[in-house]
């Protein structure tokens, strides 16, 4: 049973990483460049949309991570000469989380407060760094994950 469990978290803890670093590969990599070849009149407006859509799928998927994480780190033997990579995603994922939660809550209420439109855009400029350092923290997290062997 102990196995069964192990194997399952494993395979959600995959889903969810998949999911979440997934979804912002496909935001970056595939509709922001869309949207900007048709000028970029309804960018805001249409990842407002998209937000609506892929924000709660994120935040599952934080949980999940979260949840499998801590269960994982339970039940898998530690030890093993590798450990400095675990801790290194732990860490990463933190920064992961923050950040996300950061440009979800706090965020756009720095964008509705801006006192002009250049300030507006320059948060919103930020997001969208930060989706992208995101971006390449859960590349880094990938990476540790294969050097680990877990």
């Amino acid at each position: 049973m102990r196995e069964f469990i192990l194997v399952a978290c494993m395979w959600l803890h995959t889903f969810a990483a998949v999911v979440w670093i997934g979804g912002i590969v496909f935001l970056i990599g595939i509709v922001l460049p869309a949207l900007n070849n048709h000028g970029g009149a309804h960018t805001s407006e249409v990842m407002r949309n998209i937000g609506k859509r892929f924000t709660p799928m994120a935040n599952t998927s934080i949980g999940i991570l979260f949840a499998t994480g801590l269960l994982l780190l339970i039940l898998s033997a530690t030890g093993q000469g590798r450990d400095h990579f675990l801790y290194a995603k732990i860490a990463i994922f933190a920064v992961m989380a923050s950040i996300h939660y950061w440009r979800i809550f706090d965020l756009p209420r720095r964008v509705a407060r801006a006192e002009s439109e250049s300030q507006r855009s320059r948060w919103q400029r930020m997001s969208l760094s930060l989706v992208r350092v995101n971006l390449c923290l859960g590349v880094i997290a990938l990476l540790f994950t294969a050097a680990a062997g877990s």
